[in-house]
């Protein structure tokens, strides 16, 4: 009698190894989507464990990953409010050859205060000694603005870098389509930034240094250093 469809599917996910189960159960995962019933049929208790441990070290991974993501997402748009302060002065000076009005009186508009985090330390006080040159302040908030785009680019190459380990390590995609999605996205977002700063754009953007490839495999694995 011929076997049903069912019955061979049993036989083979049988034949897999503990491995190779948990690589198709994360194949599926990592879309969205639901494994084969077959593979998620109960595994002799030691077999359980390895394969419970297989999954769940990705899963986890995938989670801190996110996690990072949405730090950087969140300072990304902060970056992004700091260039629209600049492109508004961009447009003003353009437009009426002079910079913003109130910069020469910073008694009664404190010009750039809530910028010095980023450019300095300058007290108000130092501020009235010493009125603000807002091409100065704009100067360094772009170098500022370059930097972060840097750091982010790199940061972004450092979790592919992280997973192309991890998919090399299983032999199967290990990156959940929602994580894939949300690196394309903040990719895309550092790359607009980068152009509207004025950026040249042939010159190549850098890839992550061994020790920002370790610090987030730290972040990344943190289960596995503390197991």
């Amino acid at each position: 009698m011929a076997k049903t469809i069912e019955g061979r599917i049993d036989n083979v996910a049988g034949d897999l190894t503990v491995k190779e189960r948990a690589c198709l159960v994360l194949a599926a995962w990592c879309e969205d989507e639901e494994p084969d019933e077959a593979l998620l049929r109960p595994l002799r208790y030691g077999d359980e464990i390895e394969h419970r441990k297989l999954v769940e070290r990705v899963a986890d991974a995938n989670s801190l990953a996110g996690g990072q993501l949405s730090y950087w997402q969140e300072y990304v748009c902060e970056l992004e409010v700091y260039l629209l302060w600049l492109e508004s002065n961009r447009q003003w000076q353009e437009r009426y050859g002079s910079p913003v009005p109130g910069t020469g009186e910073p008694s009664r508009w404190n010009a750039g205060a809530g910028l010095t985090p980023l450019v300095g330390t300058r007290t108000r006080e130092r501020w009235d000694d010493e009125p603000p040159r807002l091409d100065r302040l704009s100067e360094a908030l772009e170098d500022h603005i370059a930097r972060d785009l840097a750091q982010r680019w790199r940061a972004l190459a450092a979790v592919d870098a992280i997973f192309a380990e991890l998919s090399a390590e299983y032999g199967c995609a290990t990156m959940h389509r929602v994580i894939r999605q949300a690196v394309a996205e903040l990719r895309a977002k550092l790359l607009d930034l980068r152009q509207r700063l004025g950026l040249v754009p042939e010159v190549e953007l850098p890839g992550p240094t061994e020790e920002e490839v370790e610090a987030l495999r730290a972040i990344v694995f943190s289960d596995e250093a503390t197991a």
